[in-house]
């Protein structure tokens, strides 16, 4: 993009402080990254004296992002083996039917060789159309076509020409492949991998070579996992990742998905993907809808709204390390003897993150500090008359509820209620009577 760009309307943020501006802006530079998100009648950041405004009319939201694809495979229709009646229970078995290279292979391979650009470029419009605009899994080619329609999350630098995602659809072949990936998640890179797929409980071994293989960290996102259960996830929970969850595909294949909730309540970042269409969604707007109704029939409803688009928006650029990741720009602040360094920087999601601080003398010689920031799980409140009822998750056990009648006083109490475990959630009820208490989750 040659200019910079200002799109205006009401902006749907995902932000916890400002979850929604009715007239809001989003400012677009000319390096295709956003420089800010605020109303629209706030002064506009430096450089946009002579950006473009289109004036939307309507609800600017963020982009979609499919942390699972086979883009080659998605002109395809839904795949249904002739015969098969019971579901598979492995990843293995199906590539297998006899059915599979007929109708799935041969065809997407002939027209990636016969139209590959012309059927890229139909397939990404199909993405964009359900409102995608970053996609894993690029089509059946040595590099990604000039001028794509949707980011290709293998590819995408940023102008930076770095590479930082690295993916594998299949197993890791030997220990060298499992050691150059946890360097990469060492490096603040990303690998997304499919994890765990089908309902055998042998499965279960590849989480666990993972885990061996010190693979289990943030920067992981880990596709289906659909053998894992609670106590594979409260053990990955602490060490850091994501799982990639296509609702549609899993029920299609195995007739059993993802136990989102046990990796939820573990702390595992939970994301969707559409998968390819033989066997999931035509895109992620209809994996959202499936999801959906799989939390409404299945769940009970446990998962919100929020969460869900969640799952499709900030949750996969913080699990790739397109979030958190950022840098931001601080002060050195004089402070009697000595001098303190003071920014700022605001995390989407709760958690445990790495902090570094870098210091650059007019020479330029550079120390770093690297520190830890933990972000609080959101607690919420809910009153009903004279009874109050304190919500939060459950993995967040190392968490103390406290207490205060005021924002601005140091002196907040515990609460000695002790919580009950209703789902996935802690919860207090009758904590207390006074209407004014503010409450906060500390560790």
């Amino acid at each position: 993009m040659d200019l910079p760009l200002v799109l205006s309307g009401r902006v749907v943020t995902f932000d916890e402080d400002q979850p929604m501006l009715d007239d809001g802006a989003v400012y677009i530079g000319a390096d295709e990254l956003i420089a800010a998100v605020q109303p629209r009648k706030d002064p506009a950041p430096a450089g946009f004296d002579n950006a473009r405004v289109v004036r939307t009319g309507g609800v600017i939201y963020p982009g979609l992002i499919d942390l699972h694809g086979h883009i080659a495979y998605n002109g395809l229709p839904l795949w249904s083996p002739p015969g098969r009646i019971k579901p598979y229970t492995s990843r293995y078995q199906w590539p297998g039917d006899q059915s599979y290279e007929g109708m799935i292979s041969d065809p997407a391979n002939a027209l990636g060789a016969l139209a590959g650009k012309a059927h890229l470029k139909y397939l990404e419009t199909k993405a964009v159309v359900g409102g995608t605009t970053a996609i894993q899994g690029t089509a059946k080619t040595g590099r990604p076509y000039e001028g794509w329609l949707v980011r290709n999350i293998e590819y995408e630098t940023f102008q930076t020409k770095k590479k930082t995602v690295y993916v594998s659809a299949l197993p890791l072949r030997d220990e060298a492949a499992y050691k150059s990936q946890a360097q990469h998640l060492k490096d603040k890179l990303a690998f997304v991998y499919h994890l765990s797929e089908g309902t055998d409980p042998k499965l279960i071994a590849e989480y666990t070579t993972m885990n061996t293989e010190h693979c289990l960290a943030q920067g992981l996102a880990a596709i289906h996992c659909t053998a894992l259960g609670k106590p594979n996830y409260d053990e990955w929970g602490p060490l850091g990742g994501a799982v990639v969850w296509s609702p549609f595909s899993n029920l299609w294949l195995y007739a059993a998905t993802t136990d989102v909730l046990a990796a939820r309540a573990a702390g595992v970042r939970v994301c969707l993907g559409a998968d390819w269409s033989p066997s999931g969604s035509k895109n992620l707007l209809g994996e959202l809808k499936v999801a959906d109704m799989w939390n409404r029939m299945h769940l009970n409803g446990a998962l919100t709204a929020q969460e869900i688009c969640a799952m499709a928006t900030c949750n996969p650029a913080d699990a790739i390390n397109w979030g958190d990741n950022s840098t931001n720009t601080g002060l050195v602040v004089p402070n009697l003897n000595w001098k303190e360094v003071r920014g700022a920087h605001t995390y989407t999601n709760a958690g445990t993150y790495p902090v570094y601080v870098t210091i650059q003398s007019v020479l330029g010689v550079t120390a770093t500090v690297v520190s830890t920031a933990n972000v609080p799980p959101a607690v919420t409140l809910t009153r009903t008359g004279t009874d109050n009822a304190l919500r939060w998750p459950a993995w967040a056990a190392d968490y103390q509820v406290q207490a205060n009648a005021s924002l601005a006083s140091t002196n907040w109490a515990a609460l000695t209620n002790l919580p009950a475990l209703d789902g996935y959630d802690n919860v207090i009820t009758n904590s207390a009577t006074n209407s004014s208490l503010y409450f906060r989750l500390k560790k």
